[in-house]
């Protein structure tokens, strides 16, 4: 439905107007710009004469976060993908500008909850030990950001959106390998619920350089299962 602006006069969807129950055709006789320049216009004028008018204004606004219906809207907001990853990116920066105090902080909050950290780890540990999927994708993350940390980089992305691919695929592809015996020496027998098997780079992981040399060091393809001894005695060589 086209609608025309009774401000700018111009003829516009129905999308760039504001929804008003109370007019006959559904929606506001102004279109969103010019709704938006004229608040933008009062908001300032009133400002400068009324004193009084941004204390009035953080008080509705914080009125309205209150409600129910900000709530809501504020549910719904943060939901949407860009906003997600816009605070991710809010949090990581946050975290590295203030590292310590974050560590000092979570450290006070375990001694102060010694139950809570029990309950935490016992599940954590759990989940590692029974769970071959979160195992193998817990080992390819601790590998990525230890290798972040000796280079100085700093990982923006979650580990598998960096990679892009799923912890699924992970075991998928390195499946082939479980429950034969070890690739290198042929004697153990590949477990991935064992300390005795490792997740091996056939290229080390340690030549990267920079995050795109990580990133193309972890994709599938360089990925394997070996036994433990192996993997020590292979080291950095290939």
């Amino acid at each position: 439905m086209i609608i025309k602006c009774s401000k700018c006069n111009k003829s516009l969807e129905e999308s760039e107007f504001d929804k008003r129950k109370t007019s006959k055709s559904g929606y506001s006789p102004w279109c969103k710009d010019c709704r938006r320049a004229y608040s933008r216009k009062y908001s300032s004028e009133r400002r400068k004469n009324d004193p009084g008018y941004l204390v009035k204004l953080k008080l509705s606004k914080a009125k309205h976060l209150r409600s129910e219906k900000g709530r809501q809207k504020r549910r719904e907001y943060r939901q949407l993908e860009k906003v997600k990853e816009q605070e991710k990116e809010y949090g990581r920066q946050y975290y590295y500008a203030n590292k310590e105090k974050r560590l000092k902080t979570a450290s006070d909050w375990f001694k102060k909850h010694p139950d809570k950290r029990k309950i935490y780890n016992r599940s954590f540990y759990d989940k590692v030990k029974n769970d071959p999927l979160y195992r193998l994708s817990q080992r390819l993350r601790r590998l990525i950001k230890i290798a972040c940390r000796k280079k100085g980089l700093i990982k923006r992305k979650s580990t598998f959106k960096l990679l892009g691919f799923t912890p699924m695929d992970v075991f998928n592809a390195l499946k082939q390998y479980l429950d034969k015996p070890c690739i290198i020496c042929g004697v153990v027998i590949i477990d991935i619920l064992s300390s005795s098997s490792h997740l091996d780079h056939i290229i080390p992981i340690s030549v990267a350089k920079t995050m795109e040399d990580i990133i193309r060091l972890n994709q599938l393809s360089n990925l394997r299962l070996i036994c433990r001894t192996c993997n020590i005695k292979k080291s950095d060589n290939y």
